[in-house]
């Protein structure tokens, strides 16, 4: 096991990467309450006006069990709940922008009184729905023709897509299916801190390495290890080796790029992989853990363990004592005045 596993993942500790970059169980808990009610009362009116079954099916982040705490304060975290309508919409005669916009119109009586939420200006893809500086749902829909096992995307431009995030999650649960199930949540927690990592170096540019490609770089490059810092580390080598050497990702199921990078976003995106690359080889050489954890502070920052919460762990193995008590400091001051033509020092 590393030098630094434990400030990563230890079931009886709170104060590791993993704990830190987790939702809580209250923000899960008020997320999941407020889905199901949004879910509870739209479907209907959706299946009244379209005169068809109307479902959903969560997909992403959520549900891989990959959800990640914002890495700001004020930051959304967000949940996709993809809606299907149980029809062929295009020989039905519904257009992609018609059924996207009565989405957006049961979307706005939901809110009408709910003054806690706010719908947002139409995306390309979905609407969303936000709860500010807590989370937000995305709410993209579909049709779904079980006869032709056809799934299509309605967009803003009026176009039905192929696009089917149940066959993506599906290839993942299927290339996983091997791991034991302590393995298979050790992997995503390697996606959980790669989308850390993305996050907090992007936060000044914008520019991220998208999720859903993260999820699809760990499952084809995952290496178990004892600890999450090594399996972290070979995994991560791995993963920025194809990062700094590939612009596209394919879509290992129904083909289209994952990464979407334009030219100058691919530049930027490529010198922080080699960054993080050189980190992880560097880190991997170091035999001590004090300079294993200031590398990995600079890799994740703020969301690191603090140093004085974890001091015992890092001084393993190094020549620095432990910290068992506060510093106590004391401080002499000098202050002068004159007194009938002399100067007088007083100390305090």
């Amino acid at each position: 096991m590393g030098l630094s596993a434990k400030l990563f993942f230890d079931v009886s500790d709170t104060e590791t990467l993993s704990r830190r970059i987790s939702l809580t169980p209250e923000q899960m808990e008020d997320a999941r309450g407020k889905k199901d009610k949004l879910l509870e009362l739209i479907k209907p009116e959706l299946s009244t006006s379209l005169k068809t079954s109307v479902k959903h099916w969560l997909q992403g982040s959520y549900k891989n069990h990959t959800l990640i705490r914002p890495i700001q304060k004020g930051d959304e975290f967000d949940i996709d709940v993809g809606v299907y309508i149980l029809c062929n919409a295009e020989e039905e005669g519904l257009s992609a922008l018609g059924v996207k916009n009565l989405n957006r119109q049961v979307l706005e009586w939901f809110v009408s009184n709910r003054p806690e939420a706010n719908l947002e200006d139409s995306k390309t893809s979905c609407e969303r729905l936000s709860y500010p500086s807590s989370f937000h749902l995305d709410i993209p829909i579909y049709y779904f023709d079980s006869d032709a096992n056809v799934c299509k995307l309605a967009t803003q431009d009026d176009e039905w897509i192929d696009s089917d995030p149940k066959a993506l999650q599906d290839w993942f649960d299927n290339k996983t299916s091997t791991l034991s199930s302590s393995s298979l949540s050790q992997l995503r927690r390697v996606i959980k801190y790669l989308k850390t990592w993305t996050a907090i170096k992007g936060k000044d540019d914008g520019i991220i390495i998208p999720s859903i490609a993260i999820t699809v770089l760990v499952a084809l490059n995952y290496i178990e290890a004892e600890g999450d810092d090594d399996s972290f580390i070979e995994s991560t080598i791995n993963i920025m080796n194809y990062v700094s050497e590939n612009m596209i990702l394919d879509n290992p199921v129904q083909g289209g790029d994952l990464f979407g990078f334009k030219g100058s976003d691919y530049i930027n995106i490529k010198k922080k992989a080699l960054a993080l690359k050189k980190s992880c080889e560097l880190t991997n050489q170091a035999a001590d853990s004090f300079q294993q954890y200031v590398l990995w502070s600079a890799t994740f920052e703020h969301m690191f363990p603090p140093f004085v919460e974890r001091a015992d762990e890092v001084s393993k193995s190094t020549n620095l004592p432990a910290i068992t008590t506060p510093l106590r400091l004391e401080f002499a001051i000098t202050i002068k005045e004159k007194k009938r033509g002399q100067t007088v020092s007083r100390v305090k």
